[in-house]
């Protein structure tokens, strides 16, 4: 009896040994250059830095997230599988002077704010708005200085 449980035992793991790992799915993040922040949202949210792999067993529809300092974020919606493991390459781009700059052009601070130095964006944008409030302020006391000029030189003329 003995030597049949050791016999069954000795099958079983060599069984074990020579099958093949259940199929499980999972994704891969690469980003060229490396080092970005991942995340995957969708039934879970998961964040890794790149390269990444996810081996949980997530199933279903997920956003991916792709951001690293100076380069462009990247988006994409993928759907796992539990059965197929899936490969995302990323290509990251810098972020250009000329986008930061025609940004800049159109609402001061925005392309600061783009090149991710929010601060200084913050404090552009607070001197443009207060350069406009500071117009419009002189602009109604000018507006009130000229029709008291106006009456004035209309009586002056009336009494002349």
């Amino acid at each position: 009896m003995r030597v049949l449980t050791i016999v069954m035992v000795f099958l079983l793991c060599a069984a074990l040994a020579i099958a093949e790992p259940l199929p499980m799915g999972g994704i891969i993040v690469n980003t060229n250059p490396a080092g970005a922040q991942v995340t995957l949202a969708g039934e879970v949210t998961v964040s890794g830095v790149s390269p990444a792999r996810f081996n949980q067993l997530m199933v279903g529809s997920y956003e991916v997230s792709v951001r690293l300092f100076g380069y462009e974020n990247y988006r994409t919606r993928v759907t796992i599988y539990p059965s197929k493991e899936v490969t995302v390459e990323v290509r990251m781009t810098p972020k250009s002077r000329l986008k930061s700059a025609l940004r800049s052009t159109f609402i001061p601070g925005w392309g600061q704010r783009y090149v991710e130095q929010n601060k200084k964006g913050l404090l552009f944008s607070l001197i443009a708005v207060g350069t406009v409030a500071v117009y419009l302020k002189a602009d109604g006391k000018f507006d009130d200085k000229q029709r008291t000029y106006d009456e004035a030189l209309s009586s002056f003329n009336k009494a002349t």
